[in-house]
């Protein structure tokens, strides 16, 4: 938030604009777990005016006051800004996100699946061990060679995929995050999904993982 904002911590946000990415998505899980833990009932919560900015346009959003507070991605650039909280602070290491491939996709085309996920497991090991310089060239690289008329200034600010686990081996714990929410926000059930279900690392050659059974192996 502007550093001259009234804005110093969860009770202040109520009647205040945010910007999020997405609505449903990290940011609002975020914002919504730091709102009650900052001690602020449904009620309150729901009087937070959350608005969708496109991530480029969040900081310029905030200083021109088009919103009170910003889920930003990288530091700012320009001072005049506060930091009020980070996912880090919530949920310490986690990974947010994952691939999604069918149950029928999977058992079709298991060799695709591994030579996928393994490609990312290795980007993922390979940017861990490369200089951050080489590994943000690599993305400049990347990007001049798309041709697609992209901004890479962002790549300045790089510091890492924020994956945790080796080769971005999923854990229950990456899941139990969203349905914890889900349950408290009241969208499901306690218990409706069984969160060991829902994912598998029998692709992921840097994972042992013993729910490959029932994706058997074929030749394409």
């Amino acid at each position: 938030m502007r550093a001259d904002g009234g804005i110093h911590g969860a009770r202040d946000l109520p009647g205040k604009k945010v910007a999020v990415n997405a609505l449903g998505a990290q940011a609002e899980l975020c914002l919504s777990e730091y709102l009650q833990r900052g001690g602020l009932d449904k009620t309150a919560i729901k009087q937070v005016e959350l608005v969708v900015v496109p991530p480029a346009s969040m900081e310029q959003a905030l200083r021109q006051g088009q919103v009170d507070m910003a889920q930003l991605y990288w530091p700012p650039g320009d001072g005049g800004l506060r930091r009020i909280f980070g996912f880090h602070d919530l949920y310490q290491h986690f990974s947010a996100g994952s691939y999604v491939m069918t149950n029928r996709y999977l058992r079709d085309n298991p060799n695709t699946a591994r030579h996928v996920l393994g490609g990312m497991a290795k980007a993922i090991e390979w940017a861990r061990a490369t200089p951050r310089e080489e590994v943000v060239e690599r993305f400049r690289q990347i990007v001049a060679r798309r041709g697609r008329n992209e901004n890479d200034r962002l790549l300045q600010y790089w510091t890492g995929f924020g994956i945790p686990a080796k080769g971005g081996a999923l854990k229950d714990e990456d899941f139990k995050i969203w349905l914890d929410w889900l349950v408290k926000d009241g969208q499901i059930a306690a218990g409706a999904v069984d969160v060991k279900k829902i994912y598998t690392n029998a692709f992921n050659p840097y994972a042992n993982d013993d729910k490959a059974a029932g994706f058997p192996r074929s030749r394409e």
